[in-house]
């Protein structure tokens, strides 16, 4: 494993460890359980609603529907109650909102209708709280509500616990009457983002002020009230401490309102002890049914609620109005024939309270998964039956533990990132595109046929995606960085910029700069080939350009094209600088110690004797891409490195390593050089003034600066046609300087009788050999 895919490996298994830990935040688990739900629900859809759950919505529609003498007092004593019947004298119900203000006698109505249906428990989400009663209208209504439940029997009602910030929680008071008909109140307490959202609910308040099972389970165990003595037995058989105190018999629990501490107590004997929780489980896992499947089923349920968390997750069922109804208006007013057959809700839990169909609501209504911006929210009587069924049919979500939520964020991520590590970048890419697409399918076959929770979010938008998108992105780079290698080897490193980070093609690398540009050549590089194998020829030039190219980058220029022995620098800009050329010089100068020093320290004796001629010019040029797309090279194209090209061949012809045009040194202070004169360089229609540049002025030694003196007068001679005293001038420059390459050159015209006077020197035609 290279370096870059361990450090794809150690990234990646640190990110999906932060994600992982990031589960424990509770505002990242608060968005992941919103997530989360909305994608398992939306993707389940909705589903079949136990038969055995009645809801009976008051809504606006009842309202509408419902008429009562308009006078106050036969309005609350519901002396006539009409249904569809507008008639003069006769009003609506206040708007359900505020079903606190309906006449209990319409609730009381309602029940005794539903008596004669022998439902098994009904559920009443109504507000009862007492009223002021100065004409004991209200406590009439009262008695007639509270004999109607007491007919029932099996009536349990909402308790409104109120809880402000920095205040205790409190039970809300029920009027008494009311209250001590009822078999039990409880609360249904919802949890969710601000209580905007429907969550989770309550089984059992078991912390603050207010504790004590919650409605569904108080409602739940009424309604299995058959199996209660073996719930009991199983208690017996499994706890050693006070059993004894929770009623032997179920009627018991109906009687002097032991229902709701009976049921706290139960609870407390089932989880005080850990041991006695195992052995109750071990016991229902072994043991074979004694009864019937359906009472077998409705003790497991039973007993996972006592077993189980006290704050559950809703199983939802599907938008609101999923569950049969009953008309609420039918039952208080309607015939005969309209209200349940005898006998007809036996068995069955009967849920009553302020539920709205028609158009969304905010009071006492709430957002679910399967909300959407047309649709309305869910009622709050509608949760309390969705948690009775969830456990009635025992579907309730089973939620993992949170080490384990992150466990399996951590491990997915840390596998992703593996992969990345090993595996090609193709392969590795596609196996973890089909490991999440694996997970999801599982986690989505899970909630739908388990009702099982498996984490969603954290694992699938943040652990995996980080831990593949940072081997991925290694990866990248790291082919990133080989082709701006690549690209560098070949061109200067701002075109590569354009061509990686703005998607620039190739073709388009096309620029009129202004610059220099520098051309060197070794000598006598073709008899390199006579002695040497042309391998070890490439090994030497390899290690000779190795010493150059970073002469040409220190002084800020660019390597351009590589061809043999030949090197094309240049120094570019888009508006006339004299420090284009001063760099250009500059390096011209260190190009020339460089090479020399290489020549010298070669341990190859055939290589000491060779010089390297540099030829620089400056001028107006093209720089860009030249060729078709079979073949593409970068260079510069115009006058100015086909001048240095010729330079670059003077040199040979003046026996000289530097030369450099007038447009190069015009102005410039800084070196110290040498006129040679006018040429007219090879294929060239225009003379060149040419110049040696000896360099720096600072570091030129008085010997170099007596020579240009005396040259400067040798060659005025010659320029001035007078060729004897030019000739003589030139054998003295010679007789003190005897390796002076231009001299010689000048003494040798004079001596061959090649005189130009001012003219531009043919340098083709000396060049040849005569």
């Amino acid at each position: 494993m290279d370096r870059v895919r361990l450090k794809a490996l150690v990234i990646g298994s640190c990110l999906s460890a932060l994600a992982a830990a990031a589960s424990f935040v509770p505002a990242v688990w608060s968005w992941e359980e919103g997530v989360d739900l909305q994608v398992f629900f939306s993707a389940r859809g909705a589903r079949t609603v136990p038969a055995d759950v009645v809801l009976v919505p008051i809504d606006r529609k009842a309202a509408r529907r419902l008429f009562l003498p308009q006078s106050a007092e036969d309005f609350e004593r519901c002396l006539d109650v009409r249904l569809d019947q507008a008639l003069p004298g006769y009003r609506n119900p206040d708007p359900p909102e505020v079903l606190s203000r309906w006449p209990r006698c319409l609730h009381a109505r309602a029940l005794e209708a539903l008596a004669l249906a022998q439902p098994e428990v009904v559920i009443m989400d109504v507000s009862f709280r007492p009223r002021n009663d100065p004409g004991g209208v209200f406590a009439a209504q009262d008695r007639q509500l509270a004999t109607a439940m007491r007919k029932l029997a099996r009536v349990v009602l909402a308790l409104k616990v109120k809880s402000e910030r920095d205040a205790e929680e409190r039970a809300q008071p029920i009027a008494p009457d009311i209250e001590r008909a009822a078999l039990a109140l409880a609360p249904f307490l919802l949890m969710g983002d601000q209580l905007q959202r429907a969550d989770k609910y309550c089984s059992f308040k078991e912390d603050g002020d207010w504790t004590g099972p919650c409605l569904p389970t108080v409602a739940y165990q009424v309604a299995s009230l058959g199996v209660y003595p073996q719930l009991r037995d199983l208690l017996l058989r499994a706890a050693s401490k006070n059993v004894d105190l929770i009623p032997a018999r179920a009627d018991s629990l109906l009687a002097n309102r032991a229902l709701r501490p009976s049921v706290m107590l139960i609870r407390h004997v089932a989880t005080s002890d850990r041991h006695a929780s195992e052995r109750m489980r071990a016991l229902l896992t072994s043991e074979r049914p004694a009864h019937s499947a359906a009472a077998d089923r409705q003790l497991r349920n039973l007993s996972d609620i006592y077993l189980g968390a006290g704050i559950r997750y809703f199983n939802f069922y599907g938008p609101p109005g999923a569950f049969a109804t009953l008309s609420y208006e039918q039952l208080v007013a309607g015939p005969q024939a309209s209200r349940p057959a005898p006998g007809s809700l036996r068995g069955k839990a009967v849920f009553i309270g302020f539920a709205e169909y028609e158009q969304p609501e905010t009071i006492e209504h709430f957002t679910t998964p399967f909300t959407t911006e047309t649709s309305i929210k869910l009622s709050g009587v509608e949760l309390a039956a969705t948690a009775y069924a969830n456990m009635l049919d025992g579907s309730t979500l089973v939620t993992t533990a949170r080490w384990k939520r992150a466990l399996i964020a951590l491990s997915l991520g840390a596998l992703c990132a593996l992969l990345f590590a090993t595996v090609s970048l193709p392969l590795a890419a596609l196996t973890c595109a089909l490991l999440w697409m694996a997970y999801l399918g599982a986690a989505l076959s899970l909630f739908r046929h388990n009702a099982l929770w498996l984490p969603l979010l954290v694992p699938l938008g943040f652990s995996m995606p980080a831990a593949a998108g940072s081997g991925l992105y290694l990866e990248l780079k790291r082919q990133r960085d080989r082709t701006r290698r690549a690209l560098g080897a070949m061109l200067p490193a701002r075109l590569v910029d354009r061509i990686i980070n703005r998607n620039v093609e190739l073709t388009q690398l096309q620029e009129a700069v202004v610059g220099c540009c520098v051309v060197t050549d070794v000598q006598r590089y073709s008899a390199l080939f006579e002695n040497h194998a042309t391998d070890e020829v490439a090994r030497i030039l390899n290690t000779y350009f190795q010493a150059l190219f970073p002469v040409v980058q220190n002084v800020g220029g660019e390597t351009i094209d590589v061809v043999g022995d030949s090197m094309l620098a240049v120094w570019v800009g888009r508006d006339p600088d004299p420090m284009l050329r001063e760099r250009a010089c500059v390096a011209a100068l260190q190009l020339a110690a460089t090479a020399d020093r290489f020549s010298k320290t070669h341990a190859d004796e055939s290589l000491r004797s060779r010089r390297t001629r540099i030829g620089v010019d400056y001028g107006l040029m093209t720089i860009g891409m030249v060729g078709t797309l079979l073949h593409l090279e970068y260079r510069p194209v115009g006058r100015p490195p086909n001048t240095a090209s010729r330079l670059q061949e003077l040199c040979k012809l003046l026996d000289t390593p530097l030369l450099v045009s007038a447009p190069v040194i015009a102005d410039l202070q800084r070196f110290v050089v040498r006129d040679l004169g006018w040429f007219l360089l090879r294929e060239f229609a225009e003379p060149t003034r040419v110049f040696a540049l000896a360099g720096e002025r600072a570091g030129v030694s008085v010997k170099t600066l007596d020579l240009h003196a005396a040259f400067a007068g040798a060659l005025a001679e010659y320029q001035a046609e007078r060729y004897v005293d030019a000739q003589r001038k030139f054998e003295q420059v010679l007789r003190k300087h005897p390796g002076d390459g231009p001299a010689r050159f000048y003494r040798d015209l004079c001596a061959k009788g090649r005189f130009y006077g001012a003219t531009p020197i043919q340098a083709a035609d000396e060049s040849q050999p005569r």
